[in-house]
């Protein structure tokens, strides 16, 4: 195969030279990761609803002790047809916009864990925000 490297599969260990706290959020993703394959394209809609829903769960419940992220006022609107979550931090810049579009957002990182997720770069001291200008 021309310019692709395969590499068969293998166990990474979550590496020491992150701090503690990124080993334990990295060793929770695995913990949950997903080890069935995916449904199939041509699979009803409830199945992949039900897998969404797995997703977000998942997701949640990595955050459920980040009790900073919960302390944001934020809405979900409805722009040209698209879900979105809006903050609203007291410090905001009026005429100012920070615009997250993820990948996967169609499988995961929808619902309440795109809501959590919109909250994170402020709960971790972001500058993101300012004051007037």
């Amino acid at each position: 195969m021309r310019g692709h490297l395969l590499l068969p599969a293998r166990t990474i260990p979550v590496p020491k030279s992150i701090s503690p706290e990124a080993q334990a959020l990295l060793a929770a993703a695995v913990a949950h990761s997903r080890a069935e394959p995916m449904p199939s394209h041509e699979s009803a809609p409830e199945v992949w609803r039900g897998l969404i829903e797995q997703y977000d769960s998942m997701i949640l419940s990595m955050f459920a002790g980040w009790e900073g992220v919960r302390d944001l006022d934020t809405r979900a609107e409805v722009i040209a047809a698209v879900r979105v979550y809006v903050i609203a931090h007291p410090s905001a810049i009026d005429d100012a916009c920070y615009l997250d579009v993820h990948g996967g957002g169609l499988i995961s990182g929808g619902g309440g864990s795109a809501d959590l997720c919109s909250r994170l770069p402020h709960a971790a001291g972001s500058s993101l925000s300012g004051g007037p200008r």
